[in-house]
């Protein structure tokens, strides 16, 4: 078996308070990455200072700076800088597990036609201090998998947890820098639906979430998404089958859209959303947008004492947030 070099693509925006504590989850890997290239995207808060000052004298680390142009931009300079056969994307407020880079790693030199890999991950929910975890698979059906649970809902494959073959990128092309948001997703389903993938099913990254949007980032998110699914709009045929899978992943976001704009009070957006989702697929479990026009209708204070109030008088305990497709960048 023939190991190869593996590279570690890290792209960088206003990250500073978390963006060492991903560094150091690389360093700390039981196998080291050959190449870790961050690619400072224009951060404004001193992200990429504080990189340069604390890793600037070690070799393995490579900064590039670069003026905004988004995540997948980020990505793909950091791409182009590395030449390794093996390319693991992390989040700059995100964390690889020790074991990440090792597993899968051997599992891919094993694995010689498989041309991505992704695992299942720890999450921690910041805004509510929370923490989830995505399901072990099991006996993964790969045409099922895409169509029916991967483009509907987005939230099984992790970035973090992605690795893939350089190979891969040669044939279906690098992240397209026109999505702003979603161009993970794009860049997953294209190389799914050519080549083989596998699921190793362990928990080896960990993801933050929730913490706090503007207006303007979930503008740019939403018009991210419009974008992707235009561009996927027949990619799973012009017929019945592939516009109904087409029509519930769009559905899906799109409520996730609703359930943003109910917490923000913009009550008009949201139902626009909502209506929307409901056209496109009205066959789903309301029950996240019920609870978000709820605390809306009534206000977080109020709500959140009724939920107190009906967990007790019910007996039932607090339970962990899950994620939804809006939470997968």
């Amino acid at each position: 078996m023939t190991k190869l070099y593996i590279a570690a693509v890290v792209p960088l925006f206003n990250k500073r308070r978390y963006v060492v504590e991903a560094v150091e989850s690389m360093l700390q890997q039981t196998r080291a990455a050959d190449e870790i290239v961050i690619v400072d995207d224009g951060s404004t808060d001193g992200s990429g200072d504080l990189v340069a000052k604390r890793y600037g004298h070690d070799s393995r680390i490579r900064l590039i700076r670069q003026a905004n142009r988004g995540p997948g931009a980020a990505r793909n300079v950091g791409i182009k800088a590395t030449r390794s056969p093996l390319l693991a994307f992390l989040d700059a407020d995100d964390k690889w597990l020790p074991e990440k880079l090792e597993r899968q790693g051997a599992f891919m030199e094993q694995n010689p036609s498989c041309m991505m890999s992704f695992t299942s991950s720890i999450g921690y929910n910041e805004r509510t201090d929370e923490t989830w975890y995505t399901p072990l698979l099991q006996n993964i059906q790969k045409d099922r998998f895409i169509r029916k649970e991967y483009f509907p809902q987005r939230s099984y494959i992790a970035t973090n947890s992605v690795m893939i073959c350089r190979e891969a990128l040669d044939r279906v092309g690098l992240f397209d820098e026109s999505l702003w948001t979603s161009q993970d997703a794009d860049l997953w389903l294209r190389i799914m639906l050519q080549f083989g993938f596998e699921y190793i099913p362990e928990r080896l990254v960990w993801v933050r979430r929730g913490y706090p949007q503007s207006i303007k980032t979930m503008e740019r998110r939403r018009r991210g998404n419009d974008r992707y699914f235009a561009k996927h709009r027949y990619t799973f045929g012009r017929g019945g089958r592939g516009q109904a899978i087409w029509r519930a992943g769009y559905s899906s976001v799109l409520r996730g859209n609703a359930i943003w704009y109910f917490q923000q009070r913009m009550g008009r957006k949201a139902m626009g959303h909502l209506l929307k989702a409901v056209w496109l697929w009205p066959f789903f479990d309301p029950t996240w947008v019920v609870k978000s026009a709820l605390e809306f209708l009534l206000g977080s204070d109020t709500y959140d004492r009724a939920v107190r109030t009906a967990r007790k008088l019910t007996g039932h305990p607090r339970q962990p947030a899950e994620p939804r497709s809006s939470d997968v960048d």
